[in-house]
């Protein structure tokens, strides 16, 4: 995390960035957090879309998702991995990944049809690359030997950020839930929640013009 911090603190020195205002999506949004606590003199604002800020509450999310989705379909491997939570075993980084890709993939979406657009003619096209998918599951492994996925948690912190904070979500959003975000904005000082119905993780995907426009009123008129 202190490397993602001190990166993105270049980053925004090299462009001279100042008074900047971050907007961090699931795990950018924890990003965004960690890095306004290091270093609050430069941000004016934060954006949080589908923020991760609580692991636990998360997992619990992803588990529950998973055992109503058994519930409607013999998935057996799953309703394995739901078992395992349940009886308080530690789940491997691999039964993670099972929880996030093949049958429950289509639940990061409230139209599933979406993803299917977003992903027609290849990853490539975004400039993903089977290099950084790997890249990408690498860091995810770190992070999950690390902890993140498990037991880190931002909500004892987010009293000390003193910034205006907008909080989105979508309301199917299975994964880092509507109740997440609820907390997440109780807890800031100065906060701003904004639900989005027709969206699950991809508000900015879903319901771009709505998505759009709370970020431009936000930006000029942020959070009294």
């Amino acid at each position: 995390m202190d490397r993602f911090v001190q990166d993105l603190h270049e980053l925004l020195l090299d462009r001279k960035a100042e008074d900047v205002t971050l907007l961090g999506h699931s795990y950018g949004g924890t990003l965004a957090l960690e890095y306004v606590l290091a270093h609050p003199q430069g941000v004016r604002q934060i954006i949080l879309e589908n923020g991760f800020v609580d692991a636990p509450m998360s997992m619990e999310d992803r588990i529950g998702d998973a055992a109503a989705t058994c519930k409607q379909k013999d998935i057996p491997e799953i309703e394995a991995i739901t078992q395992k939570y349940a009886e308080g075993q530690q789940l491997s980084f691999n039964e993670l990944k099972r929880l996030v890709k093949g049958d429950l993939e289509p639940h990061y979406w409230y139209d599933p049809s979406m993803r299917a657009q977003i992903v027609e003619g290849g990853y490539e096209r975004w400039g993903y690359t089977q290099e950084n998918g790997s890249l990408n599951w690498a860091l995810c492994e770190k992070f999950w030997d690390q902890g993140l996925f498990t037991s880190y948690s931002f909500f004892t912190r987010l009293e000390e950020i003193m910034k205006p904070v907008l909080v989105l979500t979508g309301r199917h959003d299975r994964v880092i839930s509507p109740r997440h975000a609820e907390e997440t904005a109780r807890r800031l000082p100065r906060s701003q929640l904004a639900i989005f119905e027709k969206s699950g993780h991809f508000p900015h995907i879903e319901e771009p013009e709505a998505f759009r426009q709370l970020i431009y009123t936000f930006v000029e008129q942020g959070v009294e």
